[in-house]
């Protein structure tokens, strides 16, 4: 039997015919009202009309699965829309061929109509990354994941990613509207920069002002009432929201994942968002990993952790195409995106560095011996500047060491016996917040903060 489901202009004509109406989304009446459209069947001598179940209801409501042909175009009559306009069809692809076209107008995408980019950058060209975007991808849309992070160090590229991962998400195949389970379908979109820590009264504000489309007469002003009217926008609609730098709200210099003074609401938001119900998801990008992240995440968990890491070698000479005044043979180019782990941004501001300095020669470069100047030691600092006294002291003794060491040699070379006493602890949180690498058992810096140190 044909199954329907509504696009997304259907589900704005389905949202402002219900509020047209003034009934609840679980009312009864649109059952019962439903009911009257449904043709009858013969039962002895007795004629029963069909019936429709509440989940049915919602899932016409909400897009989130396509219903039964004679269902969906009940709940039309009972709204007073048109069930063509609802879906999106045509004259040219009636009820009974809509199967059957459908492969041909897989190529056409619509796109979410409720976006906010705000000051996203451009991500029209964009390099790399593949892997990464179908995993997230999977788990946001396959795997109805609530809650992502995305972490990495300074310049490795979670900002573009997660900018190129909601205009992906955005752009929506019409044929998946018709025949999918419609978890690909996000209403609206949103992506904000936290670079500035805008309150979390400040950020919860514009995020229920957008979501409401400017309707919410009466603004919550405690936080527990702003989260509920969050939390029922986030059931209510198929939302992606994308946080940025979420690291510019978190402490430095103590345990990583704490909040700075008057930001730990922060917190309990994440947590909200990661445990409570809802049909959205939230995307965080940060380049320390939050206390809720640091707990919450699992194989089989509603929240996940991506931890980035820089560019392959393919990847890095793709992304260097564009400067063209650069040369060097294949190893020339293999030893330059290595010496600095695949980090884009330290890949851009070193080929700038050679094409000024060394007149774009590579090898002339990388012979000089000294890959580390004044733009490229900012970008190390920050993370420097964030460590404990004892994550500290680690570093350094991995930078002395150069070779990966083990466990038993880095208690075996830390002076003091705090650092002693709390080693584990120690390297767990380092590695939250530091370019640290494990190989074999051991740690070891990587390369790009070895020639910083």
């Amino acid at each position: 039997m044909l199954t329907l489901k509504a696009s997304l202009k259907g589900l704005e004509l389905i949202r402002e015919a219900r509020a047209a109406k003034g009934w609840p989304i679980d009312d009864e009446r649109w059952l019962e009202n439903a009911r009257t459209f449904l043709p009858t069947y013969r039962s002895g001598k007795n004629l029963i009309t069909g019936n429709v179940s509440i989940g049915t209801w919602r899932r016409f409501y909400y897009a989130t699965r396509a219903v039964k042909e004679i269902y969906f175009k009940a709940f039309c009559k009972v709204l007073e829309i048109d069930w063509k306009e609802v879906t999106g069809t045509t004259n040219s692809y009636p009820a009974h061929q809509l199967e059957s076209t459908s492969k041909s107008i897989d190529a056409t995408t619509l796109t979410c109509g409720y976006q906010d980019w705000r000051e996203a950058p451009d991500v029209s060209i964009f390099q790399g990354r593949s892997d990464e975007l179908l995993t997230l991808k999977r788990w946001i849309v396959d795997e109805d994941c609530r809650l992502v992070a995305i972490q990495g160090m300074a310049g490795v590229g979670k900002t573009y990613l997660s900018v190129k991962l909601g205009r992906e998400l955005s752009s929506i195949n019409l044929s998946l509207l018709q025949q999918s389970s419609g978890r690909e379908n996000f209403e609206y979109i949103i992506w904000r920069k936290l670079l500035n820590a805008p309150t979390i009264s400040d950020l919860l504000v514009d995020l229920i002002s957008f979501l409401s489309s400017q309707q919410t007469a009466d603004m919550p002003s405690s936080f527990d009432d702003q989260v509920l009217c969050l939390l029922h926008y986030l059931r209510e609609h198929r939302c992606l929201i994308i946080l940025d730098n979420f690291e510019s709200i978190l402490l430095g210099g103590y345990d990583t994942g704490q909040y700075q003074k008057g930001y730990e609401a922060y917190g309990q938001l994440i947590k909200y968002v990661g445990e409570a119900p809802h049909i959205s998801c939230f995307v965080i990008t940060s380049r320390e990993k939050p206390q809720e992240v640091r707990k919450l995440p699992g194989k089989t968990s509603p929240i996940r952790l991506l931890n980035l890491k820089g560019l392959t070698f393919s990847e890095g000479r793709d992304f260097l195409a564009d400067f063209n005044s650069l040369s060097g043979s294949d190893d020339d180019w293999k030893n330059l995106i290595e010496l600095y782990d695949g980090n884009p941004l330290a890949l851009e501001l070193t080929a700038n560095h050679i094409d000024e300095v060394f007149f774009g020669n590579i090898s002339e470069f990388l012979k000089k011996k000294n890959p580390v100047f004044k733009d490229l030691r900012v970008l190390l600092d920050w993370h420097l500047n964030r460590l404990t006294h004892q994550e500290r002291e680690i570093v350094y003794w991995l930078a002395i060491e150069r070779k990966p060491i083990s466990l038993q040699k880095i208690e075996e070379n830390v002076l003091f016996a705090s650092s002693k006493n709390n080693l584990t602890s120690a390297i767990q949180s380092l590695q939250e917040r530091f370019p640290i690498q494990k190989l074999e058992m051991k740690f070891t810096l990587q390369a790009i903060a070895q020639k910083v140190l």
